[in-house]
């Protein structure tokens, strides 16, 4: 069985644009195995760029967890 490297539980992302709020995704789950190749696509203005930089910590959930190699990144310096 592969282990899981990267999880993510419930996430959501959602931002304020002139006066309305912007939901890109809410209650993501995704688990990304060791060796499996994932491809990741959608039209422009899907969310593609905003996953990649939550999932690379570059960036913070609205809401959910991001999980790396079973450890909560939320406690990451």
């Amino acid at each position: 069985m592969s282990k899981i490297l990267l999880e993510t539980d419930n996430i959501k992302k959602s931002f304020e644009h002139t006066d309305k709020k912007i939901t890109l995704f809410q209650n993501l789950n995704l688990k990304f195995k060791e060796g499996e190749l994932v491809a990741l696509v959608g039209p422009s203005g899907s969310g593609k760029s905003s996953l990649l930089h939550l999932i690379a910590l570059l960036d913070e959930p609205s809401k959910g967890k991001i999980i790396i190699n079973k450890q909560n990144t939320d406690n990451l310096s």
